[in-house]
């Protein structure tokens, strides 16, 4: 499972929001900490954007913050992750 968390106004949660629309990833559940308080900390949300890839009910792997551009690496990996099964 890919966990989502995002901010309506968050400029870089928007970055993240495109990336994954352009790799066509889906399937994801996504929301927003500020609503969704018993998720948030549930997944240990601090800060937005967030995602965290879950198997089997632990945490696989972990990208907080944006600058997709910068920091394609981290996302790659944990996308590589997510499309190779393990969700």
């Amino acid at each position: 499972m890919l966990f989502f968390s995002k901010g309506e106004t968050c400029e870089p949660c928007k970055e993240v929001q495109e990336y994954l629309d352009k790799m066509g990833i889906e399937g994801y559940i996504k929301i927003n900490p500020f609503e969704e308080i018993d998720l948030s900390i549930q997944y240990n949300v601090k800060t937005v954007p967030c995602l965290v890839l879950i198997e089997d009910g632990k945490e696989i792997k972990r990208v907080v913050g944006a600058k997709v551009n910068l920091n394609t690496k981290r996302f790659d990996k944990l996308i590589e992750l997510y499309n190779n099964g393990s969700i």
